[in-house]
């Protein structure tokens, strides 16, 4: 926005102040002379006997008036001086009003800010429709201006659908359904996580079909999720397939990466048992029933019993 311009009432302005103090000096000089003239006069018809000081005050005057000459001149000087720098800046209060109007063209309006805003944040990284007006919600906008924004993209939604699909199996392993459900929960339509998944599970398995394991996409996803699962905690067989299950994996998938991981159900069955002594208490019966019901067969459970001290 241009500055507006305040207009100085004329006594204010250096330009006259400054000359209007040295004209105050100057009349204040000659009332001194005049003054000073009078007294020399006065003195002169007295006393004639003053012939030499009346001369000195003569050579004074004339002083004074010299001083007053070179007073003149230097306020002439002076107000040439004060006359160039009222012209620049003049000069330059119309440059500073060239320049706020420049910026005042120049400015971004919001929806050119929120625009760009959205542009970043679909290029940094996979976002949903809804996703992204969350976003733009989160960063102060209301929800009308980040649907705008959000609108005037030109998205394909179901691309970034695969996107964040493959941003999830970087870092962890899901079941189809899981993975379908997780993008669901991120703002996507069924239809969008459903393409999506069905284009990485496409891409995974034809990868896979060229190499020796032959693995499909979910195959390959449950044996990694079991093996994460054995990580943390231990299983039996059956109660592994049966996790994997829960999470979404097809039984056959579940079973397939049972079958590839090397584990010591054994030793699954001896941290179990000691898994459970730790928060209660039981009898060696107790604990061997406890751990047939988690899958394990008698022969395991017995073992871990034994191995916990039982």
């Amino acid at each position: 926005m241009a500055k507006e311009k305040v207009k100085v009432p004329i006594y204010k302005r250096v330009w006259f102040t400054v000359p209007a103090l040295f004209i105050g000096m100057i009349l204040l000089v000659n009332l001194l002379t005049i003054s000073e003239d009078e007294s020399n006069a006065s003195k002169e018809e007295k006393d004639t006997t003053n012939y030499s000081s009346s001369t000195s005050s003569s050579k004074t005057s004339e002083e004074t008036q010299k001083e007053v000459d070179e007073i003149i001149s230097q306020l002439e000087e002076t107000s040439e001086d004060l006359d160039t720098d009222v012209e620049a800046a003049e000069k330059t209060d119309e440059e500073d009003t060239e320049i706020d109007s420049e910026y005042e063209n120049t400015q971004v309006d919001d929806s050119t800010e929120i625009d760009f805003i959205a542009g970043v944040y679909i290029a940094s990284m996979p976002f949903s429709k809804s996703g992204l007006v969350d976003q733009l919600e989160f960063e102060g906008y209301s929800t009308e201006e980040a649907i705008a924004a959000t609108e005037k993209l030109d998205v394909d939604w179901s691309e970034q659908a695969v996107l964040k699909a493959n941003d999830y199996l970087d870092f962890t392993a899901f079941s189809k359904e899981g993975l379908i459900e997780q993008l669901e929960f991120e703002g996507f339509t069924l239809e969008e996580a459903t393409y999506a998944v069905d284009q990485v599970e496409g891409e995974t398995n034809a990868a896979s079909s060229s190499t020796e394991s032959g693995e499909t996409m979910s195959q390959s996803n449950a044996v990694k999720q079991a093996e994460n699962y054995l990580n943390y905690s231990a299983f039996s067989k059956s109660g592994l397939i049966d996790q994997l299950v829960f999470e979404g994996y097809p039984e056959e998938d579940a079973s397939y990466a049972v079958e590839q991981i090397e584990v010591d159900w054994m030793e699954q069955a001896e941290k179990s048992a000691k898994q459970y002594l730790d928060y209660s208490s039981f009898s060696r019966s107790g604990l061997i029933d406890q751990l047939v019901f988690e899958g394990f067969s008698l022969e395991e459970a017995t073992y871990g019993a034994d191995q916990a001290g039982l």
